[in-house]
């Protein structure tokens, strides 16, 4: 879309217009809470005459965009898809958001996600969001948290969407709508690679924005623009690259995904990639110290301090007390009831580094480039099953949210910088996400080598929406 506004082949208004049209005829999906048309035109106009009188235009002029409803805009509310902030408009726009409008991108709306992006569904159970469905089986969830711009982009409402992951929220959705997602590295509060705030937050300490797209070229396009720093995207050759393949990550997999991700290590073994078979068994225990016990604790005062700097008349209880997912709901009780306070300290001071450090310690002894592993260990449910579904795991039944983010959320805790690529689908058309993962730090490197792989694999094709006007 770029391409085409730079090369004066289309208008920046008509690319708006092609993006609103798309929303409006798949509105069946409940992919968009709000769409902001009025000022997305206005913006596309202005773009227009300044290329007509010759001017120069930043890198992404043209680009329709969609933020996640948790991400701050001031021209619409945050509402982060949760009844008593339907009407909350914020006081400042997200920090990263603002670079990629400074850059020339037009935002046309805000996208759907999983309530208070607490959740991996986005099966909402009021009237209000809709559930989000999967472009590619309307019947099954996107995923979630991110699962709004999973699934605009793969019905082709928009290419690109800014999300954010602290668990598995962009990578999720990305697997299960059969697009790209990526969550950068996180180091500590302090050191981040977009700059911070501006999200309705979860855990500060994990919280983090990413950019989702159809291609990795997307995601490195935005990138660039969000860390300041148009670097030459370096090339990477196959042939010299070490991927570890852990089977804990392996071994519990669906079988209805297998076929298409042992077909994608075969083809990077045939192109001279070395697959190490690596030892994480013990990432059930170190994770379990980690990631519950602060994304529980860390909405008590990260969303009280959220308010207090929008000037928001609201107390947390007074949103909890207006949640309608059961599940949130839930969460939030035990984060109320203080239920893994006495273990944050330890949580942040010992246990975080340590998850930590064994991933840097595999990643040295094996000399690996990236881990390879699945973004999720099953397609996307029905949405009418996700409540009650009971999945199997070595030998124990876990919850849909447990189940889905079993994968990524070890990844995400030990701050390393990881992607979702569309790897083929099932037999019966449901997309399959492959994950890499690479050093803490290492983000750019991380990127090169995706790209690299992506043309390896099989892309899960556009949503064929015909049926889901």
């Amino acid at each position: 879309m770029v391409q085409s506004f730079s090369r004066g082949e289309l208008s920046a208004e008509a690319l708006v217009e092609a993006s609103l049209r798309r929303a409006s005829s798949r509105a069946s999906l409940n992919a968009v809470i709000e769409l902001a048309a009025p000022k997305a035109l206005a913006t596309a106009r202005a773009l227009d005459l300044r290329r007509r009188r010759g001017e120069s235009l930043p890198p992404l002029a043209g680009l329709p965009l969609l933020v996640k409803d948790n991400i701050d805009w001031v021209e619409l509310p945050t509402t982060g898809a949760t009844p008593a902030l339907r009407d909350f408009i914020p006081s400042a726009t997200a920090p990263p958001l603002t670079r990629l409008i400074e850059a020339g991108a037009i935002v046309i709306g805000k996208a759907n996600l999983h309530e208070l992006a607490s959740g991996v569904t986005c099966a909402h159970q009021g009237d209000w969001p809709s559930p989000v469905r999967n472009p590619h089986a309307p019947e099954r969830i996107a995923g979630g948290s991110s699962g709004g711009n999973a699934a605009a982009i793969a019905a082709g409402i928009v290419t690109c969407g800014l999300g954010t992951d602290t668990g598995g929220s962009l990578r999720i959705p990305a697997a299960l709508c059969g697009i790209v997602g990526f969550r950068p590295s996180r180091f500590s509060l302090g050191h981040q690679r977009y700059p911070q705030g501006g999200v309705l937050p979860i855990s500060p300490r994990h919280d983090t924005v990413g950019p989702m797209g159809r291609s990795v070229r997307d995601i490195q396009m935005l990138d660039a623009v969000m860390t300041g720093n148009r670097r030459r995207v370096e090339e990477v050759r196959p042939a010299k690259l070490r991927l570890g393949v852990a089977p804990w990550f392996w071994s519990p997999l669906d079988p209805r995904l297998r076929d298409a991700l042992e077909q994608a290590l075969q083809r990077f073994a045939e192109v001279g990639v070395t697959l190490v078979e690596v030892d994480l068994d013990e990432l059930d225990t170190l994770n379990a110290r980690v990631s519950p016990v602060i994304n529980l604790h860390e909405p008590s005062f990260a969303i009280p301090a959220y308010l207090a700097k929008h000037r928001a008349p609201l107390t947390l209880e007074e949103i909890i007390a207006g949640v309608v997912d059961d599940d949130v709901r839930r969460a939030f009780e035990r984060t109320l009831a203080g239920e893994t306070a006495p273990l944050y300290q330890q949580a942040c001071e010992q246990h975080a580094p340590a998850l930590s450090a064994r991933f840097d310690r595999l990643f040295t002894a094996h000399r690996l480039d990236a881990l390879c592993l699945p973004t999720t260990l099953l397609p996307a449910l029905p949405i009418t099953s996700v409540a009650k579904a009971r999945i199997p795991i070595a030998g124990r039944l876990h919850s849909c949210f447990d189940a889905y983010i079993r994968n990524t959320t070890p990844l995400s805790s030990a701050g390393l910088p990881s992607i979702s690529l569309p790897a083929g689908t099932t037999r019966d058309g449901l997309p399959v996400g492959l994950e890499l993962a690479g050093s803490r730090g290492d983000d750019d490197r991380l990127l090169a080598i995706a790209a690299a792989l992506e043309a390896l694999l099989d892309p899960s094709p556009l949503a064929n929406l015909e049926h889901a006007g």
